[in-house]
């Protein structure tokens, strides 16, 4: 199976749309910083660090562990839940949501559609496509071009 593992931590005031995203194809792709990062396709990911807003919908798994104790999840249409103070784990098809100051998520699955934004890093494995914005000052009503991207071949 490919996988798609991110590990992105990202700090924001205003979420951005990304507008093309660049495909990816068993490859792994390691990203840092802060801003938004928007994702889809099958694979793994795994994200950390400061999330102020997490979402994924598709089929697989979803793990999420705290490491501050003030995360917030919610999900919707999957199997299990929370399996301790601090780690959530969802099976099955649906869509997970989540923020916290210090969170690591892992995520595994087949038609994922993925955003993070905040700040951390990333690690991306698989075949799929995602974009990037950096967000450098709060500009609720200037979009923001994608600056940087990573096409396969």
């Amino acid at each position: 199976m490919k996988k798609t593992l991110m590990t992105f931590g990202l700090t924001l005031t205003v979420l951005a749309t990304a507008v093309a995203f660049p495909a990816f194809a068993a490859e792994e792709i390691n990203l840092d910083g802060t801003g938004v990062l928007i994702a889809g396709g099958d694979g793994e990911a795994t994200i950390e660090g400061n999330i102020i807003y997490f979402s994924v919908r598709g089929e697989g798994e979803v793990k999420i562990t705290d490491l501050a104790g003030d995360a917030v999840v919610h999900a919707f249409g999957f199997g299990e839940g929370k399996i301790s103070e601090n780690e959530w784990k969802y099976e099955g098809r649906g869509k997970v949501v989540a923020k916290g100051s210090n969170i690591v998520i892992e995520v595994e699955g087949k038609h994922l559609h993925l955003i993070a934004a905040g700040t951390g890093s990333a690690h991306l494995e698989g075949e799929g496509s995602y974009a990037i914005r950096h967000i450098i000052l709060p500009l609720p009503i200037l979009p923001l071009p994608i600056i940087e991207s990573l096409t396969a071949n």
